[in-house]
């Protein structure tokens, strides 16, 4: 667990999908994060299979449908799952890269490789890491994922590293 004192305090509030403050960035990624989700998920109800969006990356500054890469997270009874979610044409994704703690301490980390742009999640040791085609984008701040609105207030905490 890291210390709330040095992170920039987020949140969804409830009946909305979108965060507050928005973290803005745009270029070619270097990017790097640490993340605490503090508020658990409902895991019943009409919302309970979806993906809440964590932090991503999108080509399209206005619509994150387009083209972009994003971790994906949800509580279930066996703890909180991480998803890389991606749109490309369709949206993908897969079964969850890993099922974490409620307390653990998410680093996310945005490189680049040529036009492809890497997302690496590193939990508890284990790094797990996916791609898109994506040379420059827009930072996709955290939303909740569901097909209604958040059931209540979510709170994460964020770090920027670089």
């Amino acid at each position: 667990m890291i210390s709330f004192s040095t992170l920039t305090k987020v949140k969804i509030n409830k009946g909305f999908h979108n965060s507050l403050p928005v973290l803005f960035r745009f270029g070619t990624p270097d990017w790097e994060y640490d993340i605490q989700i503090i508020s658990h998920s409902p895991i019943k109800g009409e919302d309970e299979k979806d993906w809440n969006k964590l932090i991503g990356i999108k080509k399209d500054f206005f619509d994150p449908h387009k083209k972009s890469l994003m971790v994906g997270w949800r509580d279930t009874e066996n703890g909180r799952e991480l998803n890389f979610y991606k749109h490309d044409g369709n949206t993908i994704h897969g079964e969850p890269f890993t099922i974490i703690s409620k307390n653990d301490t998410i680093n996310v980390k945005f490189t680049q490789d040529g036009n492809l742009t890497y997302i690496c999640v590193t939990v508890m040791g284990k790094a797990f890491a996916e791609r898109i085609d994506i040379k420059r984008g827009f930072l996709i701040n955290q939303w909740f994922g569901g097909t209604s609105s958040a059931p209540i207030d979510y709170y994460t905490y964020f770090r920027k590293r670089k």
